[in-house]
C-alpha cells in the first residue's frame, strides 16, 4: 500500500463521526449511531412515499449539533460519514491485504533472525515474533 493510499484512508477515518458505530432499533426504525458518547446518530431513515425509505445523515457543524438532513439535501460526496461508508468496501480489503503483506515480512524477519546468536539479532527476532502474536514488543 502506498503512503498516499494509507493517508487517504486515514483522512476518511479521522473525518467521519468518531467512536465505534453500531445499528440500534429505536422503535421507529434502525439507526446507525455511536456506541458511546451520547449515542451520536450517524444515519437514520425516513419514509419516502408509501413503500420506501431515504437515508438521512447528521451534519455536525459548529451550531448544527447533529441535525439530520435527507441525503438528497446534502452533498453526499463531501459528507465525511457518507465518504467513509462509500469507501469502506475497498478500504477494508486494502488494509487487510496490507496487514497480510506486513505479517509476511515479519515472518521472514523472524526466520532470518531466529538463526542468529548475537543479542541484537535475538532482540529483533523477539520483536518480530511478538508482533506476529499481536503483543507489544516491550512486554
Amino acid at each position: 500500500m502506498t503512503p498516499e493510499r494509507l493517508q487517504e484512508i486515514q483522512a476518511r477515518c479521522e473525518a467521519a463521526t468518531g467512536d465505534e458505530w453500531d445499528w440500534f432499533d429505536m422503535g421507529n426504525g434502525p439507526i446507525l449511531a455511536t456506541r458511546r458518547h451520547g449515542r451520536l446518530i450517524v444515519m437514520d431513515f425516513v419514509r419516502k412515499g408509501m413503500q420506501s425509505a431515504q437515508p438521512r445523515f447528521a451534519k455536525r457543524e459548529r451550531y448544527a449539533g447533529g441535525i439530520m438532513y435527507d441525503a438528497d439535501n446534502i452533498d453526499i460526496d463531501a459528507h465525511p460519514d457518507c465518504n467513509f461508508i462509500a469507501h469502506a468496501r475497498q478500504d477494508l480489503p486494502d488494509c487487510i491485504a496490507e496487514i497480510g503483506r506486513l505479517r509476511g515480512e515479519l515472518r521472514r524477519f523472524e526466520f532470518i533472525f531466529s538463526n542468529k546468536r548475537s543479542k541484537p539479532f535475538r532482540l529483533l527476532h523477539d520483536i518480530a515474533r511478538k508482533a506476529l502474536e499481536g503483543t507489544d514488543a516491550g512486554d
